[in-house]
């Protein structure tokens, strides 16, 4: 007991992640020295500096907005993906397996995801929190329902948040640099790569096909508006905001509230579109004056950054497409400040006023829940947010929603007695059924129950 009252108040530290640091202290013994330099010294000289394909370690250069270039450092992605194919037998049978089941080819390359999001280590309480960083990982798409598994990511950089916002074009020009370490001679993936599998270096082509991210994450990759702008969508380009009543004051008809539910009503953006949109806004950088200018970047939708990717003719015509490869991770979008956190925070005000059964009558019935241990040891079963829940919106994180949607349709089904047909409780409760059919086909996708591509 005396190592953690000894250790308290220093550092932060989850219980966690303190438990996983003593077992490896118990199973492996105290290194000789534990000093941070030290530490330091010891990781770099366990890491393989040199591959076949290059150095490990390698650094972007990023201009910033005083003119001062930052170096960030990256992990080479094609050096990495060698060194764990050589050593770790088991993923290099994988990807053996997945090469064999889709086929490889200049024509047919391998198609490379990339995902940024944004990580708060430490205190997420504190005030102030310098260590808030933007981390940038990339995974092959063709690992399909396996990309649920941590495993089969690979780390490319991390960069703190504070330096990122003095990078001109911020996260855009960072993610224009990771591309190109994955299509810049010597090492470019579309030419294809030699990579040690089955016994002797194997050709195998590459190409970057998908950016994943939140909406706070892909607005700022392609420096369009999002949900701060008038137009919130890069795939829509009559989509407005609804809370600016835009679309009530449009006389041509053409302008639509975010709330709409037909994909009919939304003119849809392409590749080609956004990048008219980009070339007219460089082409009236120089010629309008700032107020005239500003107008422009709001009508369609983009802000201008002269290092950034969508302004870049060479690198966008290196890419497939702003459009064509931009994936919003449904986790964000469903369950992380989303749409279930909503839909169930409405759904316990209407049942709650017709039926008085709200936030309390839900916990008590999740207490009867028996949960799977998985999830009860981990602490994900979300009764604590329900019961804190007061007004507004319902705060779960990923790992509690997913683990409470189902549960939520149960207590629907079994404790709140039915509704009039036409009721506000009978449509609130019909609502969100559908939102839970929606979650189980998503959760069969994240398994591989049933593929992304099938209709």
């Amino acid at each position: 007991m005396n190592v953690y009252v000894a250790a308290a108040g220093h550092s932060f530290v989850s219980q966690s992640g303190l438990v996983a640091v003593l077992k490896a202290v118990r199973k492996h013994g105290l290194p000789d020295a534990i000093s941070r330099p030290t530490l330091k010294r010891r990781r770099a000289e366990a890491i393989p500096q040199e591959t076949p394909m290059g150095p490990l370690w390698g650094r972007i250069q990023l201009l910033c907005e005083d003119n001062r270039m930052l170096e960030l450092p990256v992990c080479n992605p094609y050096a990495l993906l060698y060194v764990t194919l050589a050593n770790c037998r088991p993923f290099r049978e994988y990807f053996e397996t997945v090469l064999e089941s889709v086929g490889n080819s200049a024509a047919a390359p391998l198609k490379i995801i990339c995902y940024c999001d944004e990580v708060l280590p430490g205190d997420q309480l504190k005030a102030t929190n310098m260590r808030k960083m933007v981390a940038w990982y990339w995974s092959i798409l063709d690992f399909k329902g396996q990309l649920g598994r941590e495993e089969l990511w690979f780390q490319l950089t991390c960069c703190r948040t504070v330096h990122v916002k003095k990078v001109l074009g911020q996260y855009s020009q960072i993610w224009k640099k990771i591309c190109q370490l994955f299509q810049t001679q010597p090492l470019d993936g579309r030419l294809g790569i030699n990579l040690p599998l089955g016994g002797s270096c194997s050709h195998v082509f590459f190409k970057v096909q998908v950016l994943l991210g939140d909406e706070a994450a892909l607005k700022q990759c392609w420096s369009n508006k999002g949900s701060s702008g008038l137009f919130i969508c890069i795939f829509c380009q009559n989509v407005t905001n609804h809370l600016l009543d835009l679309a009530a004051h449009d006389r041509t008809g053409r302008l639509v509230p975010s709330y709409v539910c037909s994909l009919n009503k939304c003119a849809q953006h392409t590749d080609q579109s956004i990048n008219q949109a980009a070339k007219k806004l460089v082409l009236e950088k120089g010629r309008l004056g700032k107020g005239a200018f500003e107008d422009l970047e709001k009508a369609l939708g983009l802000t201008f950054s002269a290092e950034g990717a969508l302004y870049d003719e060479n690198f966008m015509n290196s890419i497939p497409g702003a459009v064509s490869m931009t994936s919003y991770d449904w986790m964000h979008i469903y369950l992380v400040s989303g749409l279930w956190n909503s839909e169930v925070s409405l759904l316990l005000d209407v049942i709650n006023k017709e039926h008085r059964m709200g936030a309390q009558a839900l916990a008590d019935f999740l207490k009867t829940v028996t949960w799977p241990k998985k999830v009860s040891s981990k602490g994900t079963t979300g009764i604590k947010a329900v019961e804190k829940h007061k007004e507004g919106h319902l705060s779960c994180s990923a790992s509690e929603g997913l683990s409470l949607y189902p549960s939520v349709q149960c207590f629907l089904q079994t404790k709140v007695p039915q509704s009039t047909a036409g009721s506000a409780a009978f449509k609130a409760v019909r609502s969100y059924y559908c939102l839970a059919a929606v979650l189980d086909l998503l959760v069969k996708t994240r398994k591989g129950a049933v593929l992304p591509d099938e209709p």
